[in-house]
């Protein structure tokens, strides 16, 4: 299996990403927009899994599982209690990412087929819920009416939409760019390496696995 963190070197793919982010954009077609959205939605999604994997060696079959709290976190915030966007998006990320502390302090110690099938079983546990539960998440039909709006600005047309995504997608790159060169990059790739080695260097494992 070939190292996924070439994702993530050199300029070229932001300069090919970004010239067709904004030529997408200037078509102002709304069947291209979306289709570049979902791109871009599912490749965040695609570099998050890269540092568990590219990295940490480490194969997930529960990564989704996080990206569907954040979802639906966002969906049921803003569709029951808050409908402002600066208050449900944080709301949302923070969920997501206890989420992802606890069920990695629960699976990070374990390798190989055994940290694949207790990621698959969290991921499983949680679609089950999240169809079961209809009165909360709508269950197979899902939720719909999610705001688009905050105190100090609103998306209403998909192009603003579609600029707002792209902020957030070329930011969440960039970000994931730069862990590549640094410490803890370089901390990450030699445990994904060599665990015994990282172990015998006085590092704790199971942290740094819950870091990256």
């Amino acid at each position: 299996m070939g190292d996924l963190r070439g994702t993530l070197t050199g300029h070229s793919s932001l300069i090919v990403l970004l010239a067709a982010a904004v030529g997408v954009y200037l078509t102002h077609d709304a069947f291209l927009i979306y289709l570049m959205s979902l791109f871009m939605v599912f490749s965040l999604f695609a570099l998050a899994y890269n540092v568990i994997m590219g990295y940490l060696k480490l194969v997930s079959f529960g990564h989704s599982l996080f990206y569907a709290v954040g979802a639906y976190s966002v969906a049921i915030l803003s569709t029951r209690y808050v409908s402002d966007m600066l208050v449900v998006l944080p709301l949302s990320v923070a969920l997501a990412a206890i989420t992802s502390l606890a069920v990695g302090f629960l699976t990070l110690r374990h390798t190989r087929i055994y940290f694949a099938m207790l990621t698959l079983a969290f991921a499983m546990l949680l679609y089950a819920l999240l169809i079961k539960w209809r009165d909360v998440t709508g269950g197979s039909d899902g939720i719909s009416g999610i705001p688009r709006v905050s105190a100090l600005f609103s998306l209403p047309t998909t192009e603003l939409y579609y600029v707002f995504l792209s902020a957030v997608f070329f930011i969440s790159f960039l970000t994931l760019k730069r862990l590549d060169g640094s410490r803890l990059g370089l901390i990450l790739r030699a445990l994904g390496d060599n665990e015994d080695r990282f172990r015998f260097l006085g590092y704790n494992l199971i942290w740094y696995r819950i870091a990256g």
